[in-house]
């Protein structure tokens, strides 16, 4: 499970995170609405997935797009649509390739953010939570947990191509685990 979320987050560093759409203001219900609302499906998901390896692969000949995946540099508070906003201006490149794949930006953004809860959810739940978060959607959970194997073999196909962004000094070991255990 940690190789899945690590892979969603490897060049999805366009997104922002869970906790970034719970603490900003304004348009932060209607971010974690819309991200609740989005339903996983296969179609979606494979989708999804092929567009991180054309992204992957258009980083690789412009090295300067890996700046769009810099988590970083992202205004933690700004909205869905303005991080959609943000990429489709500065990045155009990116819209093609993930146009090809039938996504716009902004849905992109939403379906790794729900692939991402989904995701932490599972783990959770593996380790002992019994409830959901409430901005969770439990379909898209199960959606996870029924498609485990076929989920997995997309991510190992993803872990095969190499990502131009990815920092060489992250403390993760060949198969995407953490590996920089701090000492309490």
């Amino acid at each position: 499970m940690a190789s899945r979320l690590r892979a969603i987050v490897l060049f999805l560093p366009l997104i922002i995170t869970a906790g970034s759409l719970a603490q900003a203001q304004g348009s932060a219900a209607a971010d974690v609405s819309e991200v609740k609302a989005y339903r996983l499906t296969m179609p979606k998901v494979n989708n999804f997935y092929a567009a991180v390896v054309g992204l992957r692969k258009l980083a690789a000949a412009n090295p300067e797009l890996c700046a769009a995946v810099d988590l970083e540099e992202t205004d933690e508070a700004m909205s869905l649509a303005g991080r959609a906003k943000q990429i489709e201006e500065a990045y155009p490149e990116v819209v093609p390739v993930l146009a090809a794949e039938g996504l716009t930006v902004r849905e992109f953004l939403v379906s790794a953010m729900a692939q991402m809860q989904a995701g932490m959810a599972v783990y959770a739940k593996s380790m002992g939570a019994k409830e959901l978060p409430a901005e969770v959607n439990p379909e898209n959970v199960a959606f996870m947990e029924q498609n485990k194997a076929q989920l997995d073999a997309m991510q190992a196909d993803l872990a095969a191509i190499p990502d131009p962004c990815e920092d060489a000094d992250e403390p993760y070991d060949d198969e995407g685990e953490d590996t920089d255990y701090d000492e309490e």
